[in-house]
């Protein structure tokens, strides 16, 4: 009985090499270090949420742009190249100003830090902390600039302003600032946000609203369902968890937040000759524009898809009998993901996959160059088709009288006949060598 190695395909091992935590430098000033950091809270959110964050804060009082330029801890926390997301909070007047005055004094040292992030890892994204308007809008400008006045035309100059610097420098924007402007216009009465000092640091809720926003924006998942700090009340933080999540994901457009999510998958088709073992792998990878292929007996390769998200399977001969790590690698831009697969080669008889059908034989079967398809003479036929192992159409014929087929160009493979006649289908399957 002639035999050949045949790939079994064994669920040992998924492994997703890519963490799937985040990490972020902050920053900033007070509005990102009072009651004990935004990074602290969106590490507590995400750890009860089951997720990882890791974070650093450089966050002097006061402290704007223009400085952080030129501050060392700033330059050596950003040259670390090691985060997922630099968050950058400006001085918590200076984007409210006038839009002249901005593009002077503000948008020029945006454009530097966010040139700074990408020189020391260009797949690091720069964040935009969009804070909000203080209580009462800010009192102390407000005779020089009209929309200053009040809350409402503060909080419009820190959303134009903030979303602007994401636009300008390909970045993007945690809408905090309109999160805050939902609470403030829906449960004002309710739900205390502001600290109750200078009418603009946030008091634990607000901090933690905060947190929920970068959680949504980072994470692209909803914080809803996160822990409740001691202190605050369950249905506060629930609120704040909803329109957190509601704001982010109604308008990430508007916010630059690409959610865009590459995801590596394939599955294993297997063929025998002698004792070669050729493995078909179809990638199944999704939002890739190229995937990498690591066999796990020393062979690689790169693949890309033939039309955007189309791909073709990848065809591989493994060496021996043995267990192989197969792993794929997806990318797209600076996204990756990774998925892995043990399968096992083992010895099996050729006869168990090329049975035909009680109604007809397919002879030579393995076969290199021809076959001949040998029917019932009492089945009308009305077609016969050939298929390879993803139900792609390799030859069909509708000619009555032939059933002699050149298969010399097809590829090595497993192929199945279907031959179709007045109210039956029969199938039978043969092996191209």
């Amino acid at each position: 009985m002639k035999k050949a190695l045949i790939i079994c395909l064994i669920a040992l091992a998924t492994i997703n090499v890519f963490s799937q935590g985040k990490s972020a430098l902050f920053i900033g000033n007070s509005y990102t270090y009072y009651n004990d950091g935004v990074g602290y809270w969106v590490q507590k959110i995400a750890n009860s949420l089951g997720d990882e964050f890791e974070y650093q804060m450089v966050a002097p009082g006061g402290y704007q742009f223009n400085q952080h330029c030129v501050y060392t801890p700033t330059l050596d926390a950003i040259a670390l190249g090691s985060w997922d997301y630099v968050v950058l909070q400006e001085q918590s007047q200076m984007p409210s100003f006038p839009p002249e005055q901005v593009e002077t004094e503000v948008f020029p040292y945006a454009t530097i830090l966010c040139d700074s992030i990408r020189a020391a890892n260009p797949c690091t994204i720069p964040l935009f902390f969009m804070t909000w308007g203080r209580e009462n809008g800010d009192q102390t400008n407000c005779p020089y600039y009209e929309p200053l006045c009040t809350y409402e035309g503060m909080q419009l100059r820190l959303r134009d302003s903030y979303v602007q610097m994401a636009v300008d420098n390909e970045a993007e924007v945690a809408p905090v600032g309109m999160v805050w402007k939902t609470v403030r216009d829906s449960l004002q009465d309710t739900l205390v946000i502001y600290a109750g000092d200078s009418g603009g640091h946030p008091s634990l809720l607000g901090t933690y609203l905060a947190a929920c926003t970068f959680y949504a924006s980072m994470f692209h998942k909803s914080p809803v369902g996160a822990l409740v700090p001691e202190g605050l009340e369950a249905d506060d933080v629930l609120a704040v968890q909803e329109y957190a999540s509601m704001i982010v994901f109604d308008s990430l457009d508007t916010w630059q937040i690409d959610t865009l999510t590459v995801r590596a998958d394939f599955e294993a088709e297997y063929l025998t000759k002698d004792i070669l073992v050729y493995g078909y792998l179809q990638n199944w990878s999704v939002n890739a524009d190229s995937c990498y292929w690591d066999f796990g007996d020393g062979e690689f390769e790169w693949q890309y898809p033939y039309n955007p998200g189309q791909w073709d399977m990848v065809f591989h001969n493994f060496p021996e009998e043995d267990y192989y790590d197969i792993c794929l690698t997806a990318y797209a831009g600076c996204k990756t993901d990774n998925y892995c697969e043990t399968i096992y080669v083992f010895p099996q008889k050729i006869e168990d996959y090329t049975k035909s059908s009680r109604h007809f034989s397919i002879y030579p079967n393995p076969t290199v160059n021809n076959i001949s398809i040998t029917l019932d003479h009492n089945i009308e036929i009305q077609s016969i088709q050939i298929v390879d192992i993803t139900g792609r159409t390799c030859i069909l014929n509708h000619d009555k009288t032939s059933q002699f087929y050149d298969v010399s160009l097809l590829t090595p493979g497993f192929y199945t006949v279907i031959v179709k006649s007045e109210g039956a289908v029969y199938k039978g399957n043969f092996l191209k060598l």
